[in-house]
């Protein structure tokens, strides 16, 4: 008797030697088995030392074959069932089933399917399928795949060919996906010096367009109605962290991934075709929106591209971006008042006197601002300009009349001094430097006097 252990050999090293010597022609065949050779008799499987995969190997070698299967991990058990199929203990030696063989399995299935079609006649032809799948195996316990697949050439003698099922038209994609609603006239000619004009030009906007119109005719009145309902309390000033989260259940998503990943310009034109025609969106509550249901952000252009687009009013920007805007204007106000003033002191005094053109000396002139307070505030500076203009010739006059009088007295000191008079002067000259000091210091002169004699 050829036997076959199914088992790990380092477990049945000794099972395989004791085994042999009562006379048994045995063989391993490992854990893992994937086919158990026809010349094997007996099959003895040790459960503690085999895979599942080996198991299933040698489960379906006994039902088609119907030879003896041993399942037991001890050497006495093995060794009990084995003498109980020698007839050693009495019990006869059970008959191996010869398996059927295909044209036979073939003559049966035929004469099953024409006994389906006498006594079922309005059977469809996937019914009497499973009908004689299940018999095969109710009758024949050993069928193999091959048999079964002798299953669908029986039935194509007996019921006509279906005519197969007209495939599902693809969905289009959204470049081929006709126009759900009519192309929006958008406000005005399309504005080039726009900051987004160059990246959202107007074929994308519209197909997203597109897109988000063919999004709104799949979903019902009443769906449509809730997300607008909650869009606008996301929109309102005491907005919660709860109002989002209801929106994201709300939007469409037809898997775990928003409909709306990666697609911001759909997402803004799809919100917006929701709206009222002359309602002024805020810009912030897109972006804050977007962000809660794809967990990305969106270029804070696109509500102004898409509002352009389907004729809305422009959207409502953050009271944060107003004011940057308004702090940047008056910057640029003050830059240029400013430059005006630098403009107005380089221009000469003699030009200022005679023409009052602000005409800067070797230059073009410098156009008047356009403001009437700015005009004003120049003409005021210009005054204020000859004025100072006049004062200080004035002053210059003063000083080269006590420069002259200082000369002359120094003079004469000195020309007294050479011809060896002991006498002291008539005047004094530092009386004179002090009457001179007073006088500037009447004409508002701030600074220091240097004379110099030679």
């Amino acid at each position: 008797m050829k036997i076959a252990i199914v088992s790990a050999r380092k477990h049945c090293k000794s099972h395989i030697t004791a085994l042999r010597r009562d006379g048994y022609d045995v063989r391993c065949l490992g854990a893992s088995p994937t086919k158990i050779p026809p010349s094997y008799e007996v099959v003895v499987m040790r459960t503690s030392s085999c895979s599942h995969g080996g198991s299933a190997t040698v489960l379906s070698w006994s039902r088609e074959t119907g030879r003896p299967l041993i399942v037991h991990d001890g050497l006495s058990s093995i060794r009990r069932d084995l003498k109980a199929l020698n007839g050693q203990n009495g019990a006869p030696i059970p008959s191996p089933r010869i398996p059927r063989s295909p044209a036979k399995v073939r003559k049966d299935l035929m004469e099953w399917t024409a006994t389906l079609r006498l006594t079922h006649p309005d059977w469809s032809r996937w019914k009497a399928e499973a009908t004689l799948q299940e018999t095969l195996r109710a009758q024949i316990p050993d069928v193999g795949s091959e048999c079964l697949g002798m299953i669908p050439q029986v039935l194509d003698e007996f019921f006509e060919c279906l005519e197969p099922i007209p495939p599902t038209p693809p969905t289009p994609t959204s470049k081929e996906q006709a126009p759900m609603l009519t192309p929006p006239t958008p406000r005005g000619p399309f504005p080039h010096e726009a900051k987004w004009a160059t990246l959202y030009t107007a074929p994308k906007l519209e197909g997203a367009f597109h897109e988000a119109s063919h999004i709104i005719e799949g979903l019902t009145d009443n769906k449509k109605k809730k997300f607008a309902r909650l869009y606008l309390a996301c929109e309102s000033p005491g907005v919660r962290e709860g109002d989002y989260t209801a929106l994201a259940k709300v939007s469409p998503t037809p898997s775990r991934k928003s409909i709306f990943a990666g697609k911001p310009l759909t997402y803004t034109a799809f919100v917006y075709l929701l709206y009222p025609k002359n309602h002024a969106a805020k810009k912030r509550t897109f972006f804050l929106t977007y962000r809660h249901l794809t967990g990305k952000g969106m270029d804070t252009r696109i509500p102004d591209a898409v509002s352009w687009f389907l004729g809305h009013p422009e959207p409502v920007k953050a009271v944060a971006a107003v004011k940057g805007e308004a702090t940047k204007a008056r910057t640029v106000s003050a830059e240029t008042r400013r430059a005006e003033r630098d403009t107005v002191r380089s221009v000469g005094p003699q030009d200022l006197g005679a023409s009052r053109s602000l005409r800067v000396q070797g230059t073009e002139d410098v156009p008047r601002p356009p403001s009437d307070t700015l005009a004003a505030e120049v003409k005021e500076h210009a005054d204020f300009i000859l004025s100072m203009v006049e004062e200080i010739d004035t002053l210059k006059g003063a000083v080269a009349g006590l420069q002259q009088e200082l000369t002359e007295g120094l003079v004469d000191l000195g020309k007294t001094l050479r011809e060896g008079s002991v006498a002291p002067p008539q005047t004094d000259p530092f009386a004179s430097l002090e009457s001179l000091k007073e006088r500037l210091r009447d004409f508002g002169f701030r600074g220091t006097l240097t004379l110099t004699i030679e």
